[in-house]
């Protein structure tokens, strides 16, 4: 490895995305191959630079337009991406995913194809592709974590299932445990939620979401002291906004400290911020 690769990589590591596409994209200029495009593709495409990303991956298609991982890479960007129109880019992530499907039928392209036909208002499809994946692939936790976000409108019961099998594969799933603990705080379970919370934090212990719904679980069960812990944890993280302060002003204002929670809203960062 290059010495500019293990920068690239680096800076990936460091979640310094926009010099990690600098570095990708400079290599890919330099020596152009498939593979180093699409490290510069996913780097912008982390970065947020969308029309970077996808220059990166046409050029890297160009190369190798019949590569299943580069078509794969198209479909992911137009099915994450929130610039343009969101139907055109659906309707793009899908036929990525379709094409890709005909040169390797594999699971991850299976899922990511269930996705997109989840964000179609397709659910039928999206089961049958998410079902699909788990015949390749008995174990993939994530394509039973899709199937449980499908059946959560119509049978919480079975989704309860089907997370509790995505955590049995991977007891260190943080989504499936995020996920499941939002589905047992809406049916009231509490003690079950905030186990699956925790374990979140656990997991990550600057999971930013996972503090501001085990604080509202704590203070859901009258546990104020715990909970206002939990919030200024939350707003002393990096990635805190203004919802999460506007949470955390509302729950003191619940429990008439109104000085308190004005002071907290005083403090809210900008919208850019």
């Amino acid at each position: 490895m290059s010495t500019s690769e293990e920068q690239a990589e680096r800076a990936e590591q460091d979640r310094n995305f926009e010099e990690a596409f600098n570095l990708w994209r400079r290599l890919a200029l330099q020596s152009p191959d498939e593979i180093t495009f699409c490290r510069a593709g996913r780097a912008a495409q982390k970065a947020g630079r969308w029309m970077d990303a996808e220059e990166m991956f046409e050029e890297a298609l160009r190369i190798h337009p019949m590569s299943p991982e580069v078509i794969v890479c198209v479909g992911s960007l137009f099915l994450n991406r929130p610039d343009g129109e969101p139907a055109a880019n659906l309707l793009r992530a899908k036929q990525s995913f379709l094409r890709a499907l005909k040169l390797d039928r594999t699971s991850a392209s299976l899922i990511l194809l269930g996705c997109t036909y989840r964000e179609l208002k397709d659910p039928a499809s999206a089961k049958e592709a998410f079902n699909e994946a788990l015949l390749l692939e008995p174990s993939n936790e994530e394509a039973y974590l899709n199937l449980a976000l499908l059946s959560e409108d119509h049978d919480r019961s079975e989704a309860r299932g089907l997370y509790e099998k995505a955590i049995e594969i991977d007891p260190n799933y943080a989504e499936a445990h995020q996920l499941m603990g939002v589905l047992l705080h809406k049916e009231g379970l509490l003690v079950e939620a905030e186990y699956h919370f925790r374990r979140c934090l656990e997991i990550n212990p600057e999971d930013y979401m996972s503090h501001l719904y085990l604080a509202n679980t704590l203070a859901v069960q009258g546990r104020f002291e715990e909970a206002e812990e939990v919030y200024r944890a939350a707003i002393a993280l990096p990635q805190a906004d203004a919802a999460g302060f506007e949470f955390f002003a509302q729950f003191l204002e619940d429990i008439s400290r109104k000085e308190d929670a004005n002071k907290i809203r005083a403090a809210k960062p900008t919208q850019a911020g």
